[in-house]
Protein backbone atom coordinates (compact mmCIF):
# COMPACT_ATOMS: atom_id res chain seq x y z
CA UNK A 1 0.00 0.00 0.00
CA UNK A 2 1.48 3.39 -0.62
CA UNK A 3 0.24 6.49 0.25
CA UNK A 4 0.64 10.20 -2.47
CA UNK A 5 1.11 11.83 0.83
CA UNK A 6 4.63 10.59 1.21
CA UNK A 7 5.46 7.66 -1.39
CA UNK A 8 6.58 5.44 1.53
CA UNK A 9 5.11 1.78 0.70
CA UNK A 10 3.56 0.18 3.81
CA UNK A 11 3.15 -3.61 4.63
CA UNK A 12 1.73 -4.88 8.01
CA UNK A 13 3.95 -7.77 8.92
CA UNK A 14 3.41 -9.46 12.07
CA UNK A 15 0.65 -7.09 13.00
CA UNK A 16 2.55 -4.05 12.78
CA UNK A 17 3.01 -1.23 9.86
CA UNK A 18 6.49 -1.02 7.99
CA UNK A 19 7.06 1.57 5.65
CA UNK A 20 10.12 2.12 3.25
CA UNK A 21 10.40 4.56 0.45
CA UNK A 22 9.66 3.27 -2.18
CA UNK A 23 12.75 1.96 -5.51
CA UNK A 24 14.59 3.76 -7.76
CA UNK A 25 13.60 3.95 -11.24
CA UNK A 26 16.12 0.84 -12.01
CA UNK A 27 14.25 -1.47 -9.66
CA UNK A 28 11.27 -1.08 -11.65
CA UNK A 29 12.81 -1.99 -15.20
CA UNK A 30 14.02 -5.11 -13.70
CA UNK A 31 10.53 -5.85 -12.83
CA UNK A 32 9.30 -5.00 -15.94
CA UNK A 33 11.86 -7.27 -17.90
CA UNK A 34 11.48 -10.45 -15.31
CA UNK A 35 7.40 -9.98 -15.45
CA UNK A 36 7.55 -10.14 -19.68
CA UNK A 37 9.99 -12.74 -19.59
CA UNK A 38 7.64 -15.14 -17.44
CA UNK A 39 4.53 -13.53 -19.09
CA UNK A 40 4.74 -15.29 -22.45
CA UNK A 41 5.57 -18.74 -21.59
CA UNK A 42 3.43 -18.86 -18.04
CA UNK A 43 1.12 -16.41 -18.60
CA UNK A 44 0.00 -16.71 -22.46
CA UNK A 45 1.42 -20.55 -22.82
CA UNK A 46 3.55 -19.43 -25.50
CA UNK A 47 6.96 -21.52 -25.27
CA UNK A 48 5.85 -23.06 -22.39
CA UNK A 49 3.02 -24.73 -19.31
CA UNK A 50 0.79 -21.28 -19.40
CA UNK A 51 -1.98 -21.20 -16.44
CA UNK A 52 -0.46 -18.68 -14.18
CA UNK A 53 -1.85 -15.31 -13.14
CA UNK A 54 1.04 -12.80 -12.47
CA UNK A 55 0.73 -9.27 -10.98
CA UNK A 56 3.58 -6.75 -10.19
CA UNK A 57 3.38 -5.34 -6.59
CA UNK A 58 -0.02 -6.40 -5.57
CA UNK A 59 -1.49 -6.62 -1.99
CA UNK A 60 -1.42 -10.14 -0.67
CA UNK A 61 -2.86 -10.97 2.63
CA UNK A 62 -0.65 -13.97 4.16
CA UNK A 63 -2.38 -14.28 7.23
CA UNK A 64 -4.21 -12.47 9.55
CA UNK A 65 -1.89 -9.95 10.82
CA UNK A 66 0.62 -9.69 7.23
CA UNK A 67 -0.48 -7.49 4.39
CA UNK A 68 2.87 -7.46 1.94
CA UNK A 69 3.37 -5.85 -1.36
CA UNK A 70 5.93 -8.28 -3.25
CA UNK A 71 7.74 -7.31 -6.57
CA UNK A 72 5.78 -10.05 -8.22
CA UNK A 73 3.37 -12.49 -7.60
CA UNK A 74 2.51 -15.69 -9.51
CA UNK A 75 -1.23 -17.83 -9.04
CA UNK A 76 -1.42 -21.27 -10.81
CA UNK A 77 -4.81 -20.62 -12.32
CA UNK A 78 -6.05 -23.93 -11.49
CA UNK A 79 -5.66 -22.25 -7.70
CA UNK A 80 -7.19 -19.19 -8.46
CA UNK A 81 -9.23 -19.37 -11.79
CA UNK A 82 -11.01 -15.77 -11.67
CA UNK A 83 -8.45 -12.68 -11.78
CA UNK A 84 -8.97 -10.90 -8.73
CA UNK A 85 -10.82 -7.60 -8.47
CA UNK A 86 -10.21 -6.05 -5.13
CA UNK A 87 -7.40 -5.70 -2.96
CA UNK A 88 -6.09 -7.04 -0.58
CA UNK A 89 -5.64 -10.46 -2.46
CA UNK A 90 -6.82 -13.14 0.01
CA UNK A 91 -5.51 -16.32 -1.57
CA UNK A 92 -1.74 -17.06 -0.56
CA UNK A 93 0.67 -16.87 -3.71
CA UNK A 94 2.08 -20.13 -5.79
CA UNK A 95 5.00 -18.23 -6.39
CA UNK A 96 6.32 -14.84 -4.96
CA UNK A 97 9.50 -12.79 -5.94
CA UNK A 98 11.32 -9.94 -4.54
CA UNK A 99 14.19 -8.25 -6.38
CA UNK A 100 17.05 -7.70 -4.16
CA UNK A 101 18.92 -4.16 -3.50
CA UNK A 102 21.21 -2.95 -1.25
CA UNK A 103 18.53 -1.14 0.63
CA UNK A 104 15.75 -3.64 0.88
CA UNK A 105 17.89 -7.25 1.04
CA UNK A 106 17.62 -7.54 5.15
CA UNK A 107 13.82 -6.98 4.92
CA UNK A 108 12.94 -9.17 1.61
Amino acid sequence: MTTPEDGVLYEVVNGEIQGEPRPLPGHGLSQGVLYSELSLPFHRGRGGPGGWWFIIEPDVRLGIHDIVVPDIVGWRKERMPVFPRSRPIDTVPDWICELLSPSSRNRD
